[in-house]
């Protein structure tokens, strides 16, 4: 999956104004959108996906952070947007059409490509995803902490 800017999105459209909120160091949620927040500064991060009918088992052995976020697919067309136009790849995140949904995101090896621009993927990224009735103001659940980067950018100023 490419990004730039150290980002890359998870919404239906992609905000047009868009402040940072560093709180959680890996995902900074907006109403109907989600930044999530890369060490790579351009380049490909290896991004896999599931999707379950229920929360799975939480696993945070080999990852670095974890944390999950609720978020409402309005037209059922929550994806993953690149932030660089390419053919769209990636299978739809609201895969039970519109309603609500609740993300797991997994990081590992952000601190080793922090700031790079990499070809071959040295982060990388799992997705769990499974509906839920959770509004979407529930806040960020943080199951892991622990990288360099999100610790750097969760001491910022608000």
């Amino acid at each position: 999956m490419f990004t730039s800017n150290k980002r890359y999105w998870i919404a239906e459209e992609v905000p047009a104004t868009a402040s940072p909120d560093y709180s959680n160091g890996l995902i900074n949620p907006f109403p109907g959108a989600a930044a999530v927040i890369t060490g790579t500064d351009t380049g490909n991060v290896g991004l896999s996906m599931e999707f379950y009918d229920t929360a799975p088992p939480l696993v945070t052995d080999g990852w670095d952070e974890v944390a999950d976020f609720t978020i409402w697919a309005h037209d059922g067309i929550l994806r993953i947007v690149e932030t660089v136009d390419r053919s769209d790849p990636y299978p739809l995140l609201a895969f039970q059409g519109p309603g609500g949904y609740r993300i797991r995101l997994h990081a590992r090896d952000r601190d080793t490509a922090f700031d790079l621009a990499v070809e071959t993927p040295i982060e990388h990224h799992l997705i769990q995803v499974w509906p839920t009735t959770q509004d979407e103001a529930e806040p960020v659940e943080n199951h892991k902490l622990t990288d360099v980067l999100g610790s750097r950018r969760r001491s910022r100023p608000r």
